[in-house]
């Protein structure tokens, strides 16, 4: 089993509100370590979802990767936006 070291808290305890697509980085590292030491039988190891029924570990990660993917897709867009219409306000 892998734990959040205290160098890794306190990164995380640094991080602030303002900074969270930082944050989501370092939380992704740490997922991504998570994954990379779950043994091959692991990963098909199976859960309900509520909204998919029975998932395998792997089909959950798949899906969580694409799910977050697409949210961050929807922050840029919302953001560029933003951005665009700020400074049609300003010109």
């Amino acid at each position: 089993m892998t734990v959040i070291y205290s160098g890794q808290a306190d990164e995380l305890e640094r991080l602030t509100a303002d900074c969270s697509p930082a944050r989501f980085g370092v939380l992704r590292r740490a997922n991504a370590e998570l994954v990379s030491e779950v043994d091959e039988e692991v990963w098909n190891y199976a859960g309900q979802h509520d909204e998919y029924g029975l998932m395998t570990l792997r089909e959950w990660i798949e899906d969580y990767a694409g799910h977050t993917a697409k949210h961050l897709d929807q922050i840029r867009a919302v953001a560029d936006e933003f951005a665009q219409t700020k400074g049609s306000q300003n010109g």
